[in-house]
């Protein structure tokens, strides 16, 4: 970056989210969801109150953000695809209806007997995938 004179502070508004961003995706109908606090990649390894904490900001977060009431968030995704059976029931108990994973296949070393195990285990297909497909 110093090299090529890059002042990579000048992108900042152009490569994250603020709460602006966040505010225009929910008025424009968009589900906006957890996905953890800090984003832990290996979220099923942190302890049952450590995730807890993780999705319990994230929750409060995204509600004040959006001056929305914590019971009207309902969706999430799976930082890394990472998650356990605490993780599981935290969502239950936070309210979540509806909770995505980025991985389409079964994995039976969590139990798995098929794709979509439950409402909050819903498969999709991650975008660095579909980028490799386009290329």
């Amino acid at each position: 970056m110093e090299e090529k004179k890059f002042h990579y502070k000048n992108f900042y508004p152009k490569l994250f989210f603020d709460q602006e961003d966040l505010k225009k995706l929910d008025n424009l109908g968009h589900l906006v969801g957890l996905h953890s606090h800090n984003h832990p990649t290996l979220i099923e390894k942190l302890t049952y109150d450590e995730q807890k904490n993780e999705y319990e900001q994230c929750l409060l977060s995204i509600s004040r953000i959006l001056e929305k009431p914590k019971s009207e968030i309902k969706c999430m995704s799976h930082p890394c695809g990472s998650y356990n059976n605490d993780t599981l029931q935290i969502l239950k108990e936070l309210g979540i209806e509806l909770g995505f994973k980025q991985i389409m296949t079964i994995e039976p070393e969590k139990g798995m007997k098929k794709v979509n195990n439950s409402y909050l285990e819903i498969a999709r297909q991650d975008h660095a995938g579909i980028l490799q497909r386009m290329n």
